[in-house]
């Protein structure tokens, strides 16, 4: 009885003490991401500093109460966004929002189809899927702090003089009067139970944890920047319908206004108050007339098509007569406040500065190559026949071990890491310039449509007064057929250009939120 309860206390010790080990860590406030291991990263090892732009912020690591390592991203996440104060109010030089493109599509709201498209788009289900990746990889490099415990049963059997003997030595059963030189066959049944726990790997552990930390980080804002464009694909594409419908309609007005023209002409050829080349003037526009409907008929379903494709779902072809006004219809600032915003809010920025700060991590990964390692190892194990008798012991050690000489292959991975560092650095800098530059480009975009809608509005009505004068001149035989025409091709255009820059202003007005990267707060406000 003595002896299985000495190999039941031998069989739990590793157990006990890597779960020792463990609760320890717990109560000193330990992570896989904290620096109280012992890594490189705990000597204060400085990052490369990143470009600072406008009122973009640079945190420093810091521990969390619960010992989890956290360090800041330059630019704040989607969650603090919501709770900034709000931009300067709209200037007065750009005008209301355009009542005329507040318009339900298919008995759709524009928010209840940005809605759909954001459950059903399967870019952003890639998207989520990359930040599943990126947890799976940081939950692999944290897993590394933890010990490893491995249990090995095993069967041996053998006629071999020496192996036998080291058995038979093994399960405490030696026989000094035995024939060594022929053992007869030996059998033997072995339980191995294995603790081993890395103390120190020279920064590499808690380089990689915080890699994969900021790697992470940097999938949560591609996700957000997938849905801040996402959003103005489907603004464009909905305000496209819109403009498509209404250029239907104008077209549809025209062939309406000259087919009365044509039977018009054709009754005055038959009374002889008109010639030949009247009626063939009018069939002529008629024919052009026509052909523009079709196409304008075909532009609207392409229309369709590509807000489908944006969504990623069928919607019902149905226009309805209710109206809903854009949610950042209002909210149009000043160029240099909206610069300031969008190189903080940018979640593109944010993911760039995350991968920067990644690689950084990555270089002090792979200098750690040069640094000594440290391992413990526990080990138990049993030999018997019958699992009734036999022999148990176990040992307990220190491993350390120093990279001497590797043929340079630490050296290279270094300058790789750090020429990868300094990749991410330029690109980083580049965005920031591109961001700036996007947005005095939404903006101009948007001071040109809407000067456009103001100008084809009064186009539209001086169109229409000429139309009616000519044709009131033409019905008293004092303007000819072709003064006619001409007046209502004026008209008809004036019109298409009206819907044509209403839209523009809507699009530019979604694409100038778009580009400060609040589109997807607006909604959720």
């Amino acid at each position: 009885m003595r002896k299985v309860h000495s190999r039941g206390a031998w069989l739990f010790a590793p157990i006990l003490l890597g779960a020792g080990t463990y609760a320890w860590g717990q109560s000193q406030g330990l992570n896989p991401t904290s620096t109280q291991f012992g890594d490189v990263a705990s000597r204060g090892t400085s990052l490369p500093a990143l470009p600072e732009a406008g009122s973009a912020r640079v945190a420093k690591p810091r521990v969390t109460g619960d010992g989890e390592r956290v360090t800041a991203p330059l630019v704040s996440t989607p969650s603090e966004r919501f709770n900034r104060t709000p931009a300067p109010s709209p200037p007065s030089s750009v005008t209301a929002p355009n009542a005329a493109l507040a318009t339900t599509v298919s008995g759709l709201t524009l928010s209840a189809v940005v809605s759909t498209a954001l459950s059903a788009n399967p870019d952003l289900v890639s998207a989520t899927e990359r930040i599943r990746i990126a947890d799976a990889t940081l939950n692999r490099a944290r897993a590394e702090f933890y010990p490893k415990l491995s249990l090995t049963e095993a069967y041996v059997g053998t006629n071999i003089a020496g192996l036998a003997f080291f058995l038979e030595v093994n399960q405490r059963r030696v026989n000094l009067s035995q024939n060594f030189n022929h053992p007869g066959y030996v059998g033997n049944i072995s339980t191995l139970l294995t603790l081993q726990h890395n103390l120190y790997s020279g920064g590499r552990r808690t380089a990689e944890a915080v890699s994969a930390e900021e790697q992470r980080r940097a999938s949560s804002y591609a996700l957000a920047a997938a849905r801040n464009e996402l959003i103005f694909r489907v603004a464009e594409a909905y305000y496209r319908i819109i403009q498509a419908r209404e250029l239907l309609e104008s077209r549809s007005a025209a062939v309406g206004q000259i087919e009365r023209h044509v039977a018009l002409v054709r009754s005055r050829y038959d009374n002889g108050t008109a010639v030949r080349s009247d009626v063939l003037t009018v069939e002529v526009k008629l024919a052009e007339a026509k052909e523009g409907l079709i196409t304008a008929n075909n532009q609207l379903e392409l229309t369709w098509a590509i807000l489908e494709n944006v969504t990623g779902c069928g919607l019902p072809h149905v226009i309805s007569s209710q109206g809903e006004l854009a949610p950042w219809a209002a909210r149009i600032d000043a160029v240099a406040a909206a610069i300031a915003e969008a190189l903080v809010r940018r979640p593109e920025l944010g993911a760039s500065s995350s991968e920067v700060r990644g690689a950084a991590h990555k270089v002090e990964a792979a200098r750690s190559g040069k640094r000594p390692n440290v391992d413990f190892i526990a080990n138990f194990s049993t030999f018997d026949m019958n699992r009734n008798s036999g022999g148990n012991g176990g040992f307990v050690g220190l491993i350390a071990s120093i990279n001497l000489f590797d043929g340079h292959r630490t050296k290279s991975d270094v300058s790789r890491a750090s020429a990868r560092m300094r990749e991410l650095q330029a690109q980083h800098r580049r965005l920031l310039m591109d961001v700036e530059l996007e947005v005095r480009q939404g903006y101009l975009a948007l001071k040109d449509a809407d000067g456009r809608l103001s100008v084809t509005g009064q186009a539209v009505a001086q169109a229409d007064q000429s139309q009616r004068e000519i044709e009131d001149r033409y019905n008293d035989q004092k303007a000819t057929i072709t003064q006619l025409i001409d007046a209502q091709v004026a008209a008809t255009g004036a019109r298409v250009r009206r819907a044509n820059a209403a839209a523009d202003v809507e699009i530019a007005r979604a694409g100038l939120q778009r580009v400060v990267g609040r589109l997807d707060e607006m909604l959720v406000h």
